[in-house]
């Protein structure tokens, strides 16, 4: 984002945003490391897994940004046409189906050295940590579940690039 298409360090946003931009990055950064800790057991003993996210920071900004944008989308469209009915059989109401359906992509089982090995080396956070994380740092998601805060997926802060 201090780049220009060239290369060149010539930023089309102003240091105002660029200073929005990092205090999101840290807020993120900080919301992130106390979320998520982990030891992942496998055939040669356990691993005590960090999440570092200055490799997937920007594409789990995307993400939470992008399902805020789509639930807010979402939700013009009801008033505007009409009410969501609730499914019969089922215990979930609209905005519950809406996160469940943005979840539900991720839906895998990934065996543990896998999941070491994505934490290492890819863009993304592993798939249920991606999940979770976007969860919890939206508001709608944890009015939705009736979230109660603080707690892990209602924390007393969340971090967004928007508002």
């Amino acid at each position: 984002l201090r780049f220009d298409h060239q290369g060149n360090m010539n930023s089309p946003f102003s240091s105002s945003a660029l200073d929005h931009l990092n205090t999101t990055h840290s807020c993120y950064h900080h919301l992130l490391s106390q979320a998520f800790y982990t030891e992942v057991q496998f055939e040669y003993g356990t691993v005590a897994m960090e999440i570092d996210s200055s490799t997937s920071i920007n594409e789990d900004l995307a993400d939470t940004e992008g399902i805020r944008h789509a639930f807010r989308a979402y939700h013009r469209w009801v008033r505007r046409h009409y009410p969501e009915p609730r499914l019969p059989a089922l215990q979930h109401n609209p905005d519950q189906l809406f996160f469940l359906a943005a979840a539900q992509p991720y839906c895998a089982v990934l065996p543990d050295l896998a999941k070491i090995f994505l934490m290492e080396v890819d863009e993304h956070l592993p798939n249920d940590l991606r999940v979770n994380s976007i969860m919890m740092n939206t508001p709608e998601f944890s009015r939705a579940f009736n979230c109660s805060p603080p707690s892990r997926m209602s924390p007393p802060h969340t971090c967004h690039v928007f508002q």
